[in-house]
């Protein structure tokens, strides 16, 4: 004699009056502890690479000159400011040249001369601008400006003196025009690397 039951006898057994294991399905505290451990992957994982990135930006940032200036701030601005003073040199020593040619009946050097005296002009002025960097802090921005212009009216008159001028070498005045643009350029400089301080 078998046993009815309103829900129907699949999986029963008579003899046992037992539902056989295969028939129950998965045991539901199992489906509960994976599903916690994908939340808790799920939960994990934007903590981590929300670390990663953030570690990486550490990394990452922006690299410092004296500890207060933006290094690639820093070279752009005077990469500019070097070709910047490089093509008013050029322009300044063409002029001159093409006047002592006119006053004292001479050949003008042309174009060539006056590229490399804006190229040089250009370098010059860069370089003893850099000096700002550690002198910067210190209290003594005044005297490095006023050490700049020492330095290029010193030049100017040791190239006067022995450069050929007073013996009428007209050619001299082409490297005084390229002397005073870079300490022109070299007095700039401070206010450029100053636009890289980091706040």
């Amino acid at each position: 004699m078998s046993n009815q039951y309103p829900y129907g006898n699949d999986g029963y057994d008579d003899q046992t009056r037992q539902y056989r294991r295969e028939d129950y399905g998965q045991p539901p505290y199992r489906q509960s502890g994976q599903q916690g451990q994908q939340n808790y992957q799920q939960y994990q994982q934007p903590q981590y690479q929300s670390q990663q990135y953030q570690d990486s930006y550490e990394d990452k940032g922006p690299s410092l000159l004296a500890g207060k200036f933006e290094a690639k701030k820093v070279s752009v601005n005077l990469v500019l400011l070097g070709v910047l003073s490089a093509i008013v040199t050029f322009a300044v020593v063409l002029i001159v040249d093409q006047l002592i040619a006119v006053v004292s009946d001479t050949v003008a050097q042309g174009p060539g001369a006056a590229v490399i005296h804006g190229v040089v002009a250009g370098i010059l002025g860069v370089l003893a601008g850099l000096l700002y960097i550690p002198v910067s802090g210190t209290g003594n921005e005044g005297l490095f400006n006023a050490a700049i212009v020492a330095l290029t009216v010193a030049a100017a008159v040791f190239y006067v003196i022995f450069g050929g001028l007073l013996d009428k070498d007209w050619s001299t005045l082409l490297s005084l025009a390229a002397i005073l643009c870079a300490g022109i350029t070299a007095y700039a400089a401070p206010s450029r690397i100053e636009t890289a301080r980091v706040r």
